[in-house]
């Protein structure tokens, strides 16, 4: 009986560490490009350069990152979360809420020089010639 046991603890412990792995997801975030109103698409997949598929998020946010020595927070400026469990996603057009999803705080308008955070990636708008283009580097590359 005391073996049994034992193999049993092993086995919920190894379940557990299984689990916990299996959480740990990475995700690449890009920007692809833009729709008929100049709003940017990017995009969220399991792979760089938008190569893979797309990713289950329970929570997807750009997050305004505040100037460096100002006492300003990180501020959303566009949230959605799944309607229901999780929900895949891939190509999201900012303020354009995907299927299956809900928006939590509504898109506001991104201004040129702001430099806006999603997950562990941060991006900045540029105006060139009347069009946004995007600079997009994870956290520890921008």
């Amino acid at each position: 009986m005391i073996h049994f046991l034992r193999r049993r603890k092993r086995e919920s412990f190894f379940s557990v560490c299984l689990l916990l792995t299996a959480c740990t997801l990475e995700w690449h975030f890009s920007a692809i490009g833009l729709d008929v109103s100049n709003n940017p698409i990017f995009c969220v997949s399991n792979r760089p350069h938008c190569s893979g598929d797309g990713v289950w998020i329970s929570d997807f946010s750009i997050l305004e990152v505040p100037n460096p020595g100002s006492d300003m927070q990180y501020r959303p400026v566009w949230s959605i979360k799944p309607s229901g469990k999780d929900a895949k996603l891939n190509r999201i057009t900012y303020g354009v809420i995907p299927q299956g999803y809900i928006e939590v705080i509504a898109a506001e308008p991104l201004q040129e020089g702001k430099v806006y955070e999603v997950g562990s990636y941060r991006f900045r708008m540029k105006i060139d010639q009347g069009k946004p283009t995007f600079f997009v580097a994870p956290i520890h590359e921008f």
